[in-house]
């Protein structure tokens, strides 16, 4: 199966500050996007999303933005390895396998 499990956050840090690399619990939303059969997208981010924490089960493709379909020429991510991105409140990812 190729999923890609995406976490929502507002804040960095203890007190919501950027004073370290770490995103501040709980996450404000969760969503898995399943694209075992070909590319696929998330849910609209929440208005108070500003970064994502992606983790993907199966190596891919990620692509960020407002109708995104990633393609293979798109951002490369291993499996089984964190990605945390700046994003806009709004805008969805997409993943393809790689």
């Amino acid at each position: 199966m190729a999923k890609l499990y995406i976490s929502e956050f507002q804040f960095m840090g203890a007190n919501g500050y950027d004073e370290a690399s770490m995103a501040r619990q709980p996450p404000l939303v969760n969503q898995v996007v399943d694209f075992t059969a070909g590319v696929a997208a998330s849910a609209a981010f929440s208005a108070s999303t500003t970064f994502v924490r992606v983790w993907s089960d199966a190596q891919c493709c990620v692509k960020y933005g407002t109708a995104p379909t990633a393609t293979v020429n798109d951002m490369p991510m291993a499996a089984s390895q964190p990605e945390y991105c700046g994003v806009t409140p709004g805008q969805k990812v997409s993943a393809i396998i790689l």
